[in-house]
């Protein structure tokens, strides 16, 4: 017999709910999601299975869910989903931070800032790119494993392709095991993770192309103790600190936790207390090593590190980045439309704050996607260009 056709039966024969509960909720088919009129009574007959479920009827099934929803927020099941939720909330950024060369919170950014913009909170979520998915600038190109990867990866939960790679009892180029939450493979230098450098690297181009600064990898070489340096990328028409001849970016990514340390005992736990300590230490360490030989009176040009974290945090300065290049772009927009430009007016600041959270919405995407890169240490990659994927 038809197993379709025993479904009315059993149905049928199913217990009735309690008294005063809700009926049980009835799912509309996904092609009338579109349907513009959704409104009407949702009481389960057959006229109406395709129609929308009034949202009272499902605030009334929800809210009795809703307290144990609310306890496992407020108490995480362990130390690292702890962290986790701690990483994944807002930056509170200064646009322009008051502070003097050797601050941490110093930035050479902020001579580029208005007055106006100087008094700012600049804001990033690392998740946020989930409400818009697919932007002007980016598109989410996630395979299944990918997907399934960075969700678990976000969560706190281990990484099915890790678990495989433990079950095979397979180790690391350098001989050490995998861990179930990719702390080893993040950090491990001998793991392969160009791409997911690259990928982060093409979408910042991608973002400054589309301004007036322009943006190319044919960034200058500089030596640094009988090395030869380059930082990733170049926007020649940006103009920082009175310095005439273009900005140098170089893209640096890190991770959060312990996962190679000599010390097993530490794999998993935060590197510092501080979790602005991890972007703030990577980007010092990269000012140290570009700044100087950049600024050279035979260069001339100026450098800021370009850092994002395994969890999706930025640095302070790549995000004044980002909110500069919107602005920049904001200013085209209306030059190219021939009206005029004012900092100040409502539909500039509208427009600017589109742009903004279109950009952010692009790098968080490819972050993420980044990411799940990072945490593939088996197979081949994928033949299609990662860079096309988050090119506008």
């Amino acid at each position: 017999m038809d197993p379709l056709a025993q479904r009315p039966a059993a149905a049928a024969n199913a217990p009735a709910a309690p008294q005063g509960a809700a009926s049980p909720l009835q799912l509309p088919q996904l092609k009338s999601l579109a349907q513009p009129d959704s409104s009407g009574p949702a009481d389960g007959t057959a006229a109406t299975l395709s129609r929308l479920p009034k949202q009272k009827r499902i605030t009334k099934q929800i809210l009795p869910h809703w307290k144990p929803h609310e306890d496992s927020t407020q108490q995480p099941p362990d130390e690292f989903c702890k962290h986790l939720r701690k990483l994944h909330l807002t930056q509170v950024i200064e646009a322009a931070p008051d502070a003097e060369a050797g601050d941490p919170r110093h930035s050479i950014l902020t001579a580029c800032m208005s007055d106006g913009d100087k008094s700012r909170k600049l804001h990033f979520t690392p998740a946020a790119w989930l409400s818009c998915p697919s932007t002007s600038d980016g598109v989410m190109a996630f395979t299944e494993g990918e997907w399934q990867n960075w969700f678990c990866s976000f969560l706190g939960v281990p990484l099915p392709s890790m678990l495989t790679l433990i079950a095979n009892n397979r180790k690391c180029p350098c001989g050490r095991p995998y861990d179930a939450h990719a702390h080893h493979v993040h950090t491990c230098i001998q793991c392969h993770k160009t791409r997911a450098h690259n990928l982060v690297q093409d979408c910042l181009i991608s973002l400054a192309r589309d301004t007036e600064f322009g943006a190319n990898k044919r960034v200058p070489t500089i030596e640094v103790d009988d090395q030869q340096l380059r930082a990733d990328l170049y926007l020649p028409r940006m103009v920082v600190g009175g310095v005439g001849r273009g900005l140098c970016v170089d893209v640096s990514r890190v991770h959060d936790f312990h996962g190679n340390a000599a010390n097993a005992s530490l794999n998993g736990t935060l590197r510092h207390a501080d979790i602005n300590q991890v972007l703030s230490h990577r980007a010092q360490e990269k000012i140290v090593k570009y700044r100087a030989g950049y600024a050279a009176l035979d260069v001339r040009r100026a450098f800021i590190p370009a850092v994002v974290s395994t969890s999706g945090r930025i640095h302070g300065d790549l995000l004044r980045l980002l909110y500069l290049l919107a602005d920049n772009k904001t200013k085209r927009h209306f030059r190219d439309r021939h009206e005029a430009i004012d900092d100040d007016s409502e539909a500039y600041c509208w427009r600017r704050s589109g742009f903004f959270w279109r950009m952010r919405a692009s790098f968080g995407l490819a972050c993420a996607q980044a990411t799940t890169l990072a945490a593939q240490v088996f197979g081949r990659g994928n033949p299609r260009s990662r860079a096309g994927r988050t090119s506008a």
